[in-house]
């Protein structure tokens, strides 16, 4: 079932790709819960995803702490981001 949200993907090789968003987050993805060294792709600014690391537990308010490949940490809301 498509939901019509589709995500332009940039590759390190700096191509773009437009996906439909089951092929990312969707029906393809295995789902387990998170832990510490677990990679997913985790909000960063505004309708924008990048690739982290799960550096910390859940906390009180069901957030996660990730480290970006940039090196910044912060907590973020997680729902299917998995990867």
């Amino acid at each position: 079932m498509e939901t019509g949200r589709e995500y332009t993907l940039t590759w390190t090789d700096a191509s773009d790709s437009t996906v439909p968003s089951r092929l990312v987050f969707g029906a393809f993805t295995l789902h387990h819960r998170l832990e510490e060294g677990d990679h997913v792709l985790a909000p960063y600014q505004s309708h924008i995803f990048v690739p982290g690391t799960v550096a910390g537990k859940w906390n009180k308010s069901g957030k996660l702490k990730i480290e970006f490949t940039d090196g910044s940490c912060r907590y973020v809301t997680l729902r299917l981001y998995f990867c």
